[in-house]
């Protein structure tokens, strides 16, 4: 089969400084989708009501279990093959193609059962609406996966942020016209829409006519097996929160409890999937090619993370209440506590996404399925009581549950004699990080204490007080993070 393949994808001279300005143009564009969805939900919060905010967090999680299918995990496949040729590129992308549209068909014939159990024939138009987005995230799977394989994060991040923009300015005007519930609906939609279609442009690559290579098909896919289950497992970690308080709950209920989760906790999803994008490969380089130095790069990309993550997290769960009085109006302010609690949940999600770049770097997708599944048992346990007892005690279900697979998961590294990876030095730097943020933020916060903060000015006075002195000595006193960044330094 003859290559199409885009000229730069021949050329796999990946090294730190390749993987450092992927990973800096992904975080430029995770910003941005930040701020999109910042003012999205800021905007959102506005014209649309909690229960129309509850209703789709039921939908939405629906469809991202389902969607964990999209392209069967052939993506996956791609990202850490060795060699990408036409031949396989074209397989993986219409397999990826089969399996997404069958997926879709099955939404939409199965949306009355999610009705039925919920209790709200809405949700019929709803999922069938939104699987669209299933379709069109299967399309571009591999387009994506040729951008990230050979770190083009600048295609990927111009689709991100004019998708982000598409959605933000659909859905607003959408919520402006009166649409209600649509608004959310119509977010996924076009943001896979556009985002497939910039990605597909301009990457230039077409895949070539479809055949039939059992042998080869079944290799991607024993591969993708395992995928598929930590992608479904780690969906469900995210959604059954969602789904037990919308059984045990009313919409409303719901509404202010996802209304927490899209500010604290799909930012850090926003900006955490571009960056492993960018890093898993990096990882698996070092891994094959550099094994002795594969324990410190991940040890300091954990610990930078954390780092840069970690003082905006507390500040934002010190000054909840505020934040979200001043930002979303009074009437989001039940979700205050449940906010608090979910930006601590954040940092842990963090540190857990670079365990699993790890995991996923080296090939070892059953270890991560595996503990996938524990979690989600735990969560399915735990949440079932939580969710009777409310939105509070169900976010430090949540963040309680995170912190056990963080146990586990180290463990698991500890135990595993394939992998050098200094734990303990890891758990040390982290422990130092947090509880170095912690005793800013809240000094900061004490000493605000004297004074009446009820503007936006003093918000973002005690954020950038938070962040300045939380930062300044993180960065200057970890040995590694300097090393790291002198060597890039005389590299440039």
């Amino acid at each position: 089969m003859k290559s199409s393949l885009p000229i730069w994808a021949h050329n796999d001279r990946t090294n730190a400084n390749t993987a450092v300005k992927s990973a800096g143009i992904a975080i430029g564009s995770g910003l941005a989708r930040l701020m999109a969805s910042f003012f999205g939900a800021l905007l959102l919060a506005r014209f649309l009501s909690p229960e129309d905010f509850g209703l789709v967090a039921i939908a939405t999680p629906i469809i991202l279990l389902v969607g964990a299918f999209a392209d069967g995990g052939v993506s996956t496949y791609t990202l850490q093959s060795k060699q990408v040729t036409q031949r396989n590129l074209t397989l993986s992308f219409w397999l990826a193609l089969i399996t997404g549209l069958s997926v879709a068909c099955v939404v939409i014939f199965a949306s009355p059962l999610a009705a039925w159990v919920f209790k709200d024939d809405r949700l019929i138009l709803i999922l069938s609406v939104l699987a669209l987005s299933i379709l069109f995230s299967s399309i571009g799977s591999q387009h994506n996966a040729l951008t990230k394989k050979f770190h083009r994060q600048d295609i990927y991040g111009i689709a991100e942020i004019i998708a982000a923009v598409s959605s933000l300015l659909g859905s607003v005007y959408i919520a402006y016209l009166g649409g209600e519930y649509w608004a959310l609906v119509a977010i996924p939609v076009i943001r896979q829409l556009v985002h497939t279609t910039v990605v597909v442009v301009a990457t230039g690559w077409v895949p070539g006519v479809p055949f039939v290579d059992t042998t080869m098909a079944k290799t991607i896919m024993g591969f993708s097996a395992y995928i598929i289950v930590f992608q479904i497992v780690n969906v469900l970690n995210k959604s059954i929160d969602k789904w037990m308080l919308g059984y045990h709950q009313n919409p409303e209920v719901l509404g202010y409890y996802a209304m927490a989760v899209s500010i604290m906790m799909l930012p850090s999803m926003q900006l955490l999937s571009p960056i492993g994008g960018a890093i898993i490969p990096h990882f698996s380089k070092v891994y094959h090619h550099e094994n002795d130095r594969f324990g410190s790069v991940v040890r300091t990309v954990m610990v930078l993370l954390v780092s840069l993550i970690c003082p905006a997290m507390l500040w934002a769960s010190a000054y909840s209440e505020l934040l979200l009085g001043s930002v979303l109006g009074e009437k989001w302010l039940m979700s205050a506590p449940v906010f608090s609690v979910l930006a601590l949940a954040s940092i842990a999600m963090t540190i857990l996404s670079v365990v699993g770049w790890t995991y996923t770097s080296i090939g070892n997708s059953k270890i991560l399925s595996t503990l996938a599944l524990v979690s989600v048992f735990v969560l399915t346990v735990s949440s079932a009581y939580g969710a009777m007892s409310g939105a509070v005690v169900l976010a430090w279900v949540v963040l309680i549950n995170f912190l056990i697979m963080i146990f586990l998961y180290f463990t698991f590294i500890i135990l595993d004699k394939n992998v050098e990876i200094p734990v303990f030095r890891i758990v040390l730097d982290l422990a130092m990080v947090v509880s170095w943020c912690f005793v800013v933020v809240y000094t900061v916060s004490y000493a605000n204490s004297y004074y009446s903060i009820n503007s936006y000015a003093d918000l973002v006075l005690s954020f950038l007080l938070s962040i300045m002195f939380s930062l300044a000595p993180i960065l200057l006193c970890f040995s590694e993070i300097r090393r790291q960044f002198s060597v890039f330094l005389q590299k440039r």
